[in-house]
């Protein structure tokens, strides 16, 4: 009896309630003054069992169902019933209870109730005919008032449907929830508890589709959904980014005479805010208010986070600011959005004091926070403070694998090998090493160019069985395009190829890349067409680096058929692909074409920039035409270091120092200092016209510079003694000189060292400083050959 009263109390029907207690009070064994009083005791609880079940934020109305109960009681007492009566009641009950029903689980439930009480001893053959009839007369009574809740309450599998569905559906099998939830409604014995159940399902899983569907199949079904239902519902269009349709099922609600609660307003605020419209969940909170009820933290959180999607900071600042005001504190959810839209607008800063906020506000940054803001920083590059957050967070115990992948990809992208290492281990200390993992390090070994480190940990990466991906042998392979190691390159690729990773273009690109560093065209070339051949389509990197090639070997033309080749195939060429181009005509000579290449990329909408400026002006220094460079130096392209060495090289070519002077002027009036460079070319031009003065005036310039000079610095002060023929002596200082500061010396400075002092003064004075001149010379002759 209260296993069934208690059924009846968790779906508030109170009148169930009371047909119940009509046919449990007139038995006797029933009839125990504790028995009644957990009846009364459940009966009492429905309103409240009724406002939790509903997520009710009111309280529901009292029951006048106690006061009935007592009615039934009293009436019962004085009515006089005998055991004959009621057993004539109940056999008339059973007769008819068969006939409306037609159902074999009436003689099951007859039986079972006639079994319960056989047991138990101490009743008569009256009590124990009339405990059969009663199951039979609560049928019957709920066939005639034509409530379809009686059925589902005395069945016993009903709230074991119920959990069928819920096991069902943990177990991920729909199919399954779906054909109990069928077979409970052809029993006529679907509650609202079993739709809400696989609603729940669909809600988690953001499938719109399907909670529509089950919500019409409860409605056809004659089952009427509740505010639970449409609060699921609205959670899960929420779920899945899908604001109006929630707005739209608040209205259905309203029609329906049902006032959504702020639970269900606060999913439609987080549907809104999960598109990142602040606009659409401001409206919403407004609806909120209006309702007459008062805004919580969800609602304030739900609306900062509408605004943190867009990185919206000063947004957030302000919903912040108007949550306090209301009266709501933040608490460690709130401050965790604030960090969000910071790390969001690229503030990494901005997090960092937010964070510090919440420590001094008492409030500990979940992992979830302290995550977040390692990422922000790893994405700045800032490795340093990304790190240093991330020990706070193995310092509270807490290990996320991808925040340390995070900061070693972020000493990656930095070029700090040694960083990366070390943040792999400690992650060997505190955690395992996944694949992400040993690709951020073996990119941090190509980025510094160590290809022979990046197989190392790729041999590691293998021993610990983890499979390597395309983007790991892609970075081994990006290491060996830096060495300009195109051996290793291929090797990996076909490595890459027999571990039956499939090479993509952006391993055919390094492999290109590092032959095309190495010098070797025609390998580049032979890659670039095997690419081709195995169906991929190349992209603007793997044409720029084969252009690029084309431009070292001198081969112009190549250069020209590829960059038209890019155009027809729908590769849309950039700078690079142009100044290529441009580099290729001029290495060649041929500075009309290359002046064509950047009229055209400027038809085409590409701007040229400094680098196409200087490779211009370097091709007219190979020709010596000045008048050409220096109408080029009054384009629109602001000029650079290169771009002013290019000059001062175009005027020691063109013989014409006094514009070397105003151009050197030019340089210093810009605030752009000189460089080794731009001294040596000076210095070289006066060597050339044998002004020993004007190369002297050139070095003391540059020493009180504070620069040094290189080994062609000092091949160019000896060489303009050599050709004076006077002065051996300053000739010999500046040697030592360069010897006891360890400029490196080779067979042109040594040479003209030799012949400024003369063959047998100039080999004493090098024995005597240790220098090995055979050696030197003899390398000028390997190089040669």
């Amino acid at each position: 009896a209260p296993s069934i009263c208690n059924s009846a109390a968790a779906i508030a029907d109170q009148a169930l309630l009371v047909r119940l207690l009509c046919g449990i009070v007139i038995t006797p064994y029933f009839s125990t003054p504790q028995t009644m009083q957990k009846i009364l005791m459940f009966l009492c609880a429905a309103p409240a069992v009724h406002a939790q079940l509903m997520r009710s934020e009111a309280a529901a109305p009292e029951s006048p169902a106690p006061a009935a109960v007592a009615a039934v009681l009293e009436g019962l007492s004085e009515a006089g019933f005998t055991q004959v009566d009621l057993l004539f009641a109940g056999a008339v009950l059973a007769v008819l209870a068969w006939f409306s029903t037609q159902s074999l689980g009436i003689a099951g439930a007859v039986v079972g109730v006639t079994v319960m009480a056989a047991v138990v001893p101490g009743f008569s053959m009256e009590t124990l005919v009339l405990l059969a009839a009663l199951p039979l007369g609560l049928l019957l009574l709920g066939r005639f008032s034509r409530r379809q809740t009686v059925a589902p309450i005395l069945r016993p599998r009903n709230t074991k449907t119920v959990g069928d569905i819920a096991a069902a559906a943990q177990a991920g099998d729909l199919a399954k929830c779906e054909k109990l939830l069928d077979a409970a409604i052809r029993r006529r014995a679907a509650a609202p508890l079993h739709f809400n159940t696989l609603l729940d399902v669909f809600a988690k899983d953001g499938d719109v589709y399907s909670a529509e569907r089950c919500l019409q199949k409860m409605k056809d079904a004659g089952v009427t959904p509740t505010l639970v239902t449409y609060s699921t519902l609205i959670n899960c269009c929420a779920k899945a980014q899908k604001p109006e349709q929630a707005v739209r099922w608040v209205a259905a609600m309203r029609e329906q005479g049902m006032q959504p609660n702020r639970i269900c307003l606060n999913a439609v605020i987080n549907a809104w805010a999960k598109v990142g419209d602040p606009r659409g969940a401001r409206e919403a909170l407004g609806q909120l208010q209006a309702a007459g009820l008062e805004a919580d933290r969800i609602s304030y959180n739900a609306l900062m986070s509408a605004h943190a999607k867009q990185g919206d900071v000063a947004g957030c600042e302000e919903v912040l600011q108007e949550m306090v005001q209301k009266g709501c504190s933040a608490d460690e959810v709130t401050l965790g959005i604030l960090v969000d839209a910071c790390c969001r607008a690229g503030n990494a800063t901005g997090a960092e004091e937010t964070v510090r906020r919440m420590s001094d506000q008492g409030l500990h940054p979940s992992p979830g926070v302290l995550s977040s803001l390692v990422h922000a920083l790893a994405r700045n590059k800032d490795h340093a403070r990304a790190g240093s957050w991330l020990d706070e967070m193995v310092a509270d115990n807490y290990v996320d694998a991808s925040c340390f992948n995070a900061v070693i990809c972020a000493c990656a992208r930095a070029g700090d090998l040694r960083a990366a290492q070390r943040w792999f281990r400690k992650l060997e200390t505190c955690g395992t090493p996944d694949a992400v993992s040993f690709s951020g390090l073996i990119d941090a070994c190509a980025k510094a160019g160590q290809y022979d480190r990046a197989e190392q940990w790729l041999a590691e990466m293998q021993k610990r069985d983890l499979k390597p991906s395309a983007q790991t042998y892609n970075a081994v392979i990006n290491s060996c395009a830096k060495a300009a190691a195109g051996e290793r390159a291929v090797y990996w690729l076909q490595r890459m190829k027999q571990r039956g990773v499939t090479p993509n273009v952006v391993s055919y690109n390094a492999v290109i890349d590092a032959w095309a560093k190495a010098g070797s065209h025609r390998n580049a070339e032979r890659w670039f067409n095997e690419m081709v051949e195995g169906g991929l389509q190349p992209d603007l990197i793997s044409y720029n680096a084969l252009i690029n090639s084309s431009a070292k070997a001198g081969g112009a033309a190549q250069a020209e058929k590829l960059l038209q080749q890019m155009i027809e195939n729908k590769v849309t060429p950039d700078r690079i692909s142009y100044n290529a181009v441009v580099d290729a005509c001029a290495r060649s000579g041929c500075l009309d074409r290359a002046q064509y290449w950047v009229s055209r990329m400027e038809r085409e909408g590409v701007q040229p920039d400094t680098i196409t400026l200087n490779v211009l002006i370097n091709a007219c220094a190979r020709v010596g035409d000045l008048p050409a460079a220096e109408t080029l130096m009054g384009s629109a392209t602001e000029p650079d270091l290169i771009t002013f060495n290019a000059m001062l090289h175009v005027c020691s070519k063109a013989n014409r120092p006094d514009r070397m002077e105003h151009w050197f002027g030019a340089m210093r009036a810009k605030g752009i200092g000189a460089d080794v460079v731009s001294y040596s070319t000076m210095a070289q031009s006066y060597c050339r016209q044998g002004d020993v003065e004007g190369v002297e005036r050139v070095i003391r310039e540059m020493r009180r510079s504070g620069l040094r000079g290189n080994e062609y610095t000092l091949a160019t002060h000896l060489t303009v003694y050599a050709q004076s023929g006077h002065a051996p002596a300053r000739a010999e200082e500046i040697f030592r000189e360069a010897v006891a500061t360890g400029t490196k010396l080779n067979h042109v400075n040594v040479g003209a060292f030799l012949r400024a002092v003369g063959h047998n003064w100039g080999n004493a004075v090098c024995r005597e400083l240790g220098v090995d001149v055979p050696k030197i010379m003899d390398g000028r002759g390997r190089r040669r050959q």
